[in-house]
């Protein structure tokens, strides 16, 4: 999943099957937002992606 997004006014992607651990110590600062529905397709996309319950929930 593709999701537009807005990063030092760029246009980026959160992409839900590329998933990566970072460390809270490396986000010093606000990097960008997403809007509510944005989150809303990027939460389901990591479920289907991680396989975990609540994948069909609307």
């Amino acid at each position: 999943m593709l999701t537009p997004g807005n990063f030092r006014s760029l246009v980026s992607i959160a992409m839900a099957d590329q998933v990566r651990v970072l460390s809270k110590t490396r986000l010093l600062r606000l990097r960008g937002a997403l809007s509510d529905d944005t989150m809303t397709k990027l939460a389901q996309a990591l479920l289907i992606a991680l396989d975990l319950p609540g994948q069909n929930e609307d």
